[in-house]
């Protein structure tokens, strides 16, 4: 049966490549700006493996905090933009493997097929190709338009199950965003070319000089209100980091 990087391998159309992003709560960047500022890696029960995260092009990560209310200034999100060409890539799925394991995602809870039949190439040709064959271009995979003349014979129900996962999704962009994982931890000082953070951080003297004056990023703030929940804060970065990548040229 074809798997979804024998199917993407038909289209030889590639787009620019995207950053590469990781969302982690307000404390923990904190911490990790007090330890050695890495990401480190950490126990995944889906693969059974000590990992690294992050999203293609997307802060579309909602960061777990057993509760959809309230979330106050701990668990804000920060998201990291980091540079793909610092980062060494170990398995590549065009989704959530979490999600998809879990059966958070509708359309994949009577799925017959394993992760394994969904994994793209740990290369970037294999993502992009994967963007273009699903989308069409990066503005359209942000978004999440999937392209409407995609044809899929009988015999290809992989790939039929993954159209119907980022199809009828609507409610969560881990359905249709690239998750990259890593063997690696990411030293921040190599890898970071951006970031979006709470306002309150940057009137920290010590983040404002490190962002500002050691990294010498872009950075975008958003303002934290006491009645946002997790999702809502997702949403925000989603927003931000749109125009972002619109305005350096991603999106053609």
């Amino acid at each position: 049966m074809i798997k979804i990087k024998d199917f993407i391998n038909r289209l030889h159309e590639q787009e620019k490549v995207l950053p590469f992003m990781h969302n982690i709560p307000e404390t923990s960047f904190l911490f990790m700006l007090e330890k050695d500022r890495e990401i480190h890696k950490s126990h995944c029960n889906v693969l059974d493996e000590d990992l690294t995260y992050y999203f293609y092009g997307k802060p579309s990560y909602i960061i777990n905090t057993h509760n959809d209310g309230d979330c106050g200034d701990f668990y804000a999100p920060v998201c990291l933009i980091l540079n793909p060409e610092k980062i060494n890539m170990y398995r590549v799925f065009p989704f959530d493997s979490g999600g998809y394991a879990h059966d958070m995602f509708n359309a994949n809870r009577y799925s017959p097929f394993g992760l394994d039949d969904f994994e793209l190439d740990n290369a970037v040709s294999s993502i992009t190709s994967y963007v273009c064959t699903f989308f069409g271009n990066n503005e359209r995979y942000y978004i999440g338009n999937v392209k409407k003349d995609i044809i899929v014979s009988p015999d290809e129900k992989i790939v039929r199950c993954l159209l119907n996962i980022v199809e009828s999704n609507r409610d969560d962009e881990r359905s249709r965003t690239i998750e990259i994982s890593s063997k690696d931890n990411c030293d921040l000082g190599e890898a970071i070319i951006g970031i979006i953070l709470p306002d309150e951080l940057m009137v920290v003297d010590e983040i404002r000089n490190l962002i500002v004056d050691k990294w010498q990023i872009p950075y975008f703030t958003y303002a934290c209100f006491r009645s946002m929940t997790i999702r809502e804060y997702t949403a925000c970065l989603l927003q931000i980091a749109y125009k972002f990548l619109k305005s350096n040229g991603y999106f053609i």
